[in-house]
């Protein structure tokens, strides 16, 4: 066995067999200085008080979301993430400078489930209504020691309504392009169990050609609380329908975005998540073992490249946690915290030549297997300083199949990852944070492999692991009223993974340097709400022919600010505004593209609240009408770019009861 491992493995059963002991010296109740009012789970994979977290995360909480007509909106407001795609409801979402893909290096979350795909389909963010949501954790930095895979450079976590007793909303939407949305959810709580049932149903018809799309989701869930934890199970069910309008030339962009060079190239997919969980509590120790098994069937017809391909899509994860808190003497408390993360992962494609799909090119399947036992201690002492630290160890084995040829490979890839962090809180108002992880990313199956498009049934060994370093340091003041917070952050990675259009394949691209900073500040007072952020991010190539260059896909400078004003009668008024910089296209590594303008884009709303239980909304999205694309993808082999417009200025009503 890897004597790595048996290290880490020794780590997690010593602090157990001796924490019995530490805890019967002190059964006194630890008292804290600083009681906060905010609980956060995320970044810690723990219930803990957001001013203990020792990675800084950013809180968008019910008040804050129902500003916002999506979930991917509400995080457009963060100056720290990335939205970029074009109009298809499957926006990509980075952070940390990660242009090409950034989306793989992003863990999304809800309530403990992961949301991500084993291939490089973006999420589906139509199928996560905004209504319904209690609040999203965003935790942004190395968090590859703590989640793993996908985790390298932050994580979203959301998490559904929770609240006692009865509370639900049904919400009616419509924009200006004839777009329609419905969504209900419903949930009650008492001490002894729970449900809860959400749907939505919604109709996309944005004006460019081939990007309308339909989206059907639909949960249902139970939970049971006996004194000794909680049980839960829930079902998920998505279906979706949409175009892929593809990409313009720069010159066709500028004559009409709204056209389209494949009228005919459409997806369908539709899938259903079943997940429970079981938590076993006694008086200082929390056993967890959450389930989640998900299975997804896709068709595509692409139309522009001769290929028509069905896959199903299988996941299985299976987290065991188990979480000890610990009271050290008179000055310190703490927890310790152990587990084995069990993930499987596979793809079945079957490609074919025409849509009538009479006789498969290709039928192959890729799979990946994960087992990741880890580690993490965090200590607390009364004068308020905080420290964490936390190791995991991750095996993966590849397997892949083809019918019909000589294929059969399998891959064993594994890493070895440790993160520290540092609180200290002189005094309520300020806050320093220190956090340093090293990061490693597997790529995904359809990056390790090649069974779309014009590519043939290939598995490419020679790609490896991402891996890296990553570190940040904040600091923050806040009052009753006001907050201010800053966080320079730096990311060193290796093996990056980028796809060379050249080859037609993915490889790596290696070392790379980011560097940046994010300033936030935020006032509130009465009825006026103001905020305003302003992140700088350098990212650049450190080796090879491409050295020195900038990382394609990334604006070095993003601004936002955020107005709301609470007027008499339950009126309120708010706007957004957010700017990119100018960027270097996807695929331009070597820099010698135009840069992509900067672009600007403004939202106002507007909600009336009549009698408490009735939300009339009206709202207007870029209302500059500045459709410029934030994805743009050069072609060294065609020597053409590819550009894919946003949508065009629009006005939505939103009608919603709530209980």
């Amino acid at each position: 066995m890897n004597k790595n491992l048996l290290w880490l493995i020794a780590l997690v059963l010593v602090p157990l067999t001796a924490q019995e002991e530490l805890s019967e010296s002190n059964d006194e109740d630890f008292s804290l200085i600083i009681q906060g009012e905010e609980l956060v789970f995320t970044a810690s994979r723990q219930q803990e008080l957001v001013d203990y977290s020792t990675a800084g995360i950013i809180l968008l909480d019910k008040e804050e979301l129902a500003k916002f007509s999506s979930v991917t909106q509400a995080l457009k407001s963060l100056p720290s993430i990335n939205l970029s795609g074009g109009t298809s409801p499957e926006a990509t979402v980075t952070m940390g400078g990660f242009g090409e893909n950034g989306f793989t290096r992003v863990l999304v979350l809800v309530n403990g489930v992961p949301q991500n795909q084993p291939d490089m389909a973006s999420i589906n963010w139509a199928a996560l209504p905004i209504q319904g949501i209690s609040r999203i954790e965003v935790v942004q930095g190395p968090m590859s020691a703590r989640y793993g895979d996908q985790a390298l450079a932050g994580v979203i976590q959301i998490f559904t309504e929770d609240a006692p007793g009865l509370v639900g909303s049904v919400s009616l939407s419509g924009l200006s392009d004839l777009s329609y949305g419905i969504t209900e959810n419903l949930a009650y709580n008492n001490d002894d169990w729970g449900i809860f049932l959400d749907a939505a149903k919604k109709n996309m018809t944005p004006s460019r050609d081939n990007t309308q799309s339909e989206q059907l989701s639909f949960s249902l869930g139970a939970d049971l609380y006996p004194k000794w934890g909680e049980h839960g199970i829930s079902a998920d069910y998505f279906s979706s329908d949409y175009g892929m309008a593809g990409g313009l030339t720069q010159q066709e962009y500028e004559s009409n975005p709204d056209n389209s060079n494949n009228p005919d190239d459409k997806i369908s997919q539709w899938g259903i998540t079943l997940s429970s969980k079981n938590i076993l509590e006694s008086d200082r120790i929390v056993l967890n073992i959450p389930l989640a098994y998900d299975y997804q069937e896709k068709a595509i017809d692409w139309v522009s490249m001769f290929s028509y391909s069905d896959s199903q899509l299988t996941s299985l994860s299976i987290p065991l946690n188990i979480q000890r808190d610990l009271l050290l003497g008179d000055n310190w408390e703490g927890t310790l915290q152990a587990g084995v993360d069990f993930r499987y992962a596979s793809m079945a494609v079957q490609r074919y030549s025409s849509a009538d799909r009479d006789s498969p090119t290709i039928e192959a399947e890729i799979s990946r297997t994960n087992g990741a036992p880890w580690v993490r201690a965090k200590l607390i002492s009364r004068n308020q300083m905080v420290f964490e630290l936390g190791g995991r160890y991750e095996f993966s084995r590849l397997d892949a199949y083809a019918a019909d040829t000589a294929l059969d490979d399998s891959l064993d890839q594994n890493a070895l990852v440790f993160d520290f962090g540092w609180v200290y809180i002189p005094s309520e108002e300020v806050k320093f944070r220190l956090h340093y992880g090293s990061l490693f990313r597997l790529p995904t199956l359809d990056e390790q492999a090649s069974y779309y498009g014009y590519g043939s049934d290939v598995v490419y060994t020679d790609i490896d692991p991402e891996k890296g370093h990553g570190i940040s340091i904040s600091g923050s003041y806040s009052q009753e009223d006001f907050a201010l917070s800053i966080t320079p952050f730096l990311t060193w990675m290796d093996q990056e993974i980028v796809y060379d259009s050249s080859q037609f394949r993915n490889v790596n691209m290696g070392e790379s340097l980011r560097t940046g900073c994010t300033f936030s500040g935020k006032y509130s007072h009465q009825w006026l709400s103001l905020s305003a952020g302003y992140n700088y991010t350098r990212g650049v190539i450190l080796y090879g022919e491409n050295e020195a260059n900038e990382i394609p896909l990334v604006s070095p400078h993003v601004v936002t600010g955020k107005v709301s004003i609470q007027l008499p009668m339950g009126l309120d008024i708010y706007s957004q505004y957010r700017f990119n910089s100018p960027y270097y296209q996807g695929g331009d590594e070597a820099n010698d593209q135009d840069l992509i303008p900067g672009r600007h884009d403004v939202n106002l709303g507007l909600s009336y609240s009549i009698l408490d239980n009735f939300i009339f909304r009206i709202y207007g999205n870029n209302l500059l009408n500045d459709r410029t694309p934030t994805k743009v993808y050069y072609n060294s082999f065609s020597g053409e770019s590819a550009w894919y417009p946003l949508g065009e200025r629009s006005f939505g009503l939103e009608l919603t009861y709530q209980f």
